[in-house]
């Protein structure tokens, strides 16, 4: 291959990636089209870099660097990889898990119940559990403070002083979240368990190329909606003076405006603060058996200092469960 092509491909695939790390930096939801890419596994963009790497020391050693780079880029900011250094801290030990149990699809309810007793948490978050009572999982409740509503279930050694029923709306669909405080020695910490919009309907048409208009079309439309029901957690949260975490499968990446919404009101993404790696908890039906999307996850307020954070075993739920320690901090002495 001429050392001429072999250039022109580095340049155009350098190109490429940069201008998906700027929509990316930008925020991808902010063009018609750039939230398509938050739902696409993102390793797909490392394959034309790795055919290219060794054409470039053959062909264009000087450029081989490039490729390096935009290699790096993917792997590291665009895939969403952690490596953290957690600080020590005192305070209270609390483990929050959340999981997306989805009851209505494979109801494999012995490995879910396996995954939450290897956790074992302090809170846990179910999402998609409609009808858990009727499963193996009730032996866990029996034994615990439990609250649900819907699709949500709260369970908590602590003690769950009261739940409210939140209204995350939109277009006439009814959707809800639910808040619960909860006494964690002597601590009143407040929780949203939540569960936004998939965009798992407005994908679909863009697997054929006939419904792609389309497809983009339902794209903006699941993203706006999305964003409002985030905006309304972000509300509901601006009075809350308490320590807070909102939990749960948020369909919405690290890089995705939804995010920046809740770490702009000042929350800490707990994977991103406390894990390492990629904390990938969806995807894994899809992809070789291995999940390339962050979606589910846990934020917290400043009160709370994330020191562990690491996503559990894919046996249970298309969703795999994210368990976070954090320490909760000493209220001051007056």
């Amino acid at each position: 291959m001429p050392t001429r092509m072999v250039s022109t491909l580095v340049y155009f695939y350098a190109g490429i990636v940069a201008a998906v790390g700027l929509i990316y930096a930008a925020g991808p939801e902010r063009l018609r089209w750039g939230g398509v890419l938050l739902f696409l596994p993102q390793l797909v963009l490392t394959l034309p870099g790795l055919i290219l790497l060794p054409l470039a020391i053959w062909r264009a050693r000087h450029l081989a660097w490039l490729v390096v780079a935009a290699l790096l880029l993917i792997a590291g900011p665009l895939m969403g990889f952690s490596w953290s250094f957690p600080e020590r801290s005192e305070g209270v030990p609390l483990r929050v898990m959340t999981y997306n149990i989805q009851l209505w699809q494979r109801r494999n309810a012995p490995a879910i119940l396996n995954e939450i007793l290897a956790a074992d948490p302090d809170v846990l978050c179910l999402q998609d559990a409609r009808d858990v009572k009727n499963t193996r999982l009730s032996s866990y409740l029996e034994h615990r403070n439990v609250a649900m509503f819907g699709q949500y279930v709260f369970v908590s050694k602590f003690p769950i002083v009261d739940t409210t029923i939140g209204d995350i709306s939109y277009d006439g669909e009814t959707h809800t979240y639910l808040r619960a405080r909860i006494d964690v020695a002597g601590t009143e910490v407040v929780v949203f368990n939540a569960h936004l919009v998939t965009p798992r309907d407005a994908l679909s048409p863009l697997r054929s190329p006939a419904l792609w208009r389309l497809g983009l079309s339902k794209m903006r439309q699941n993203q706006s909606q999305r964003l409002r029901q985030a905006r309304q957690l972000l509300e509901d949260s601006r009075g809350i003076t308490e320590p807070l975490v909102i939990a749960g499968d948020l369909n919405a990446p690290p890089a995705s405006l939804v995010t920046r919404m809740l770490t702009d009101r000042g929350l800490i993404d707990a994977f991103s603060a406390a894990g390492r790696g990629y904390g990938y908890t969806f995807g894994h039906t899809l992809l070789v058996g291995r999940p390339f999307l962050r979606l589910d996850r846990i934020l917290a307020s400043r009160h709370l200092t994330p020191v562990r954070a690491w996503v559990g075993g894919a046996s249970g739920s298309d969703h795999r469960p994210l368990i976070v320690d954090m320490v909760l901090a000493k209220p001051a002495q007056r």
